[in-house]
């Protein structure tokens, strides 16, 4: 839900601001605005990464397979 009006936000923020180009004509703001986003979404998940509970030291190899009910053997 968070993402996908990002397309659109990402698509006006560009088309209402202008960067100078190669020989000094205007154009459309795409590369900076992109740029801009995906600092935004690094940050985003940074953040995430550093304040989610971590399963460290999880054997999923031990773990039971799912679906296969309580027959299942673990190695």
């Amino acid at each position: 839900m968070i993402s996908s009006p990002s397309a659109q936000v990402v698509n006006a923020f560009a088309e209402s601001n202008f960067v100078k180009g190669s020989g000094g004509k205007q154009v459309k703001a795409y590369g900076p605005v992109i740029g801009i986003a995906t600092a935004i979404s690094v940050v985003g998940i940074a953040c995430t990464v550093a304040v989610w509970p971590g399963r460290r030291g999880r054997k999923f190899e031990e773990a039971s397979i799912v679906g296969a009910g309580e027959h299942a053997e673990v190695k």
